[in-house]
């Protein structure tokens, strides 16, 4: 099985999920996918799928999961990299073929412009992701990952930090 993680980017003070820097959310999805044995896990961020875009969705589209980290945007300048737009979000949940997963703050709260609006609420995604994750992603990509999709819970939370401390 073959897993592909998108990085948009997530802002979170605690996370330094803006390049150079690489954020919590993408390492333990990969930490996940390789503890449930997958041994074949890629990372893109966006910006690198961008430079040619057309080609990049029919690249991800070889894979079995595809899991894309958002997070929402704020206000600013980034530096290091330009976080995933709206439309980018539901062209990758357009690709036909892999599972696809959205998680980050994007998949928990919906996906904003500016501070403090919601411009589309988080359910409007699941249209084009089979799981909009709500939850924490790495378990959910876990129990994906382990026990299929059926019985992979958007919602579930760690209750402990067992599975965190082998996912890092």
């Amino acid at each position: 099985m073959r897993a592909v993680i998108v990085d948009g980017y997530t802002d979170e003070p605690a996370g330094l999920g803006v390049p150079p820097y690489l954020d919590v959310y993408a390492r333990y999805v990969a930490g996940a996918a390789f503890t449930a044995g997958i041994d074949e896990v890629h990372y893109f961020t966006i910006d690198q799928l961008r430079g040619d875009w057309p080609s990049s969705l029919r690249a991800l589209a070889q894979y079995d999961v595809v899991i894309v980290i958002a997070g929402i945007t704020t206000p600013g300048k980034y530096l290091g990299g330009t976080p995933i737009h709206i439309d980018e979000i539901f062209d990758v949940g357009r690709v036909e073929g892999p599972i696809k997963v959205l998680g980050g703050p994007v998949a928990k709260f919906g996906y904003g412009i500016a501070g403090g609006a919601v411009a589309v609420p988080s359910y409007k995604f699941r249209r084009y992701y089979d799981l909009v994750v709500t939850g924490d992603v790495d378990l959910v990509v876990y129990r994906l990952l382990t026990e299929g999709l059926e019985r992979a819970s958007p919602s579930e939370t760690h209750k402990d930090f067992k599975l965190v401390d082998e996912f890092a």
